[in-house]
């Protein structure tokens, strides 16, 4: 298990202390991505205020989160399809 430790990331030129057992690049590159996100959701709309600009990013994190989890689940019913499917050709063998 690894051991939580504390990072200072900026985001939007704003620190903020963060405990984690990830790594440092983890970290790193999670608060590069936050950042990246929130300034091109601040310069490319017409978004101005960083709160909306912020759930604005959260909205896109969770909606890829969901589409990895339910491409995750298809693939592991695929998976056990295959499985048994091996499974009672092996069993036609013996």
């Amino acid at each position: 298990m690894n051991e939580t430790k504390r990072y200072t990331v900026s985001i939007l030129g704003e620190s903020y202390t963060l405990l984690s057992d990830d790594t440092e690049e983890h970290i790193l590159q999670t608060a590069r991505m936050v950042n990246s996100l929130l300034k091109d959701i601040l310069e490319k709309t017409s978004v101005t205020d960083t709160k909306r600009a912020a759930v604005l990013v959260a909205f896109r994190f969770a909606s890829k989160l969901i589409r990895v989890e339910t491409n995750k689940a298809e693939q592991e019913g695929m998976c056990n399809k295959l499985i048994d499917l091996i499974d009672e050709k092996s069993e036609m063998l013996d």
